[in-house]
Formats: C-alpha cells, sequence, structure tokens
C-alpha cells in the first residue's frame, strides 16, 4: 500500500477509510478527519486559508 499523507494535517492515513462523498471525488490529499472538518464548517466571504 502506498503511504498517503494529508494535506492539511500531515497525518498519514489509509485511502479506503475515506467518506463516499472523497471517493465521488476520488479525493486522495485529505484524511477522513480533515475532509469532515472541511466540509461541516462554515466560513464568512473574506475567510482566507492559512496553510503554515
Amino acid at each position: 500500500m502506498a503511504n498517503y499523507y494529508c494535506v492539511m494535517c500531515s497525518s498519514e492515513f489509509d485511502p479506503s477509510d475515506a467518506t463516499f462523498e472523497q471517493l465521488l471525488v476520488n479525493d486522495t490529499f485529505f484524511c477522513r478527519r480533515c475532509w469532515t472538518d472541511i466540509m461541516t464548517s462554515e466560513y464568512d466571504s473574506d475567510y482566507v486559508l492559512q496553510l503554515s
């Protein structure tokens, strides 16, 4: 199995643990936890993502 690392939290994850929505869009960039956080969060229009 190839190693997958989340681009948001940098943790290693198993892509077979993806949500149904991740499978629909063939996402292999985010772990399930980060994907769920992104999809369930509400942001105002001035939100700027800071990845450091």
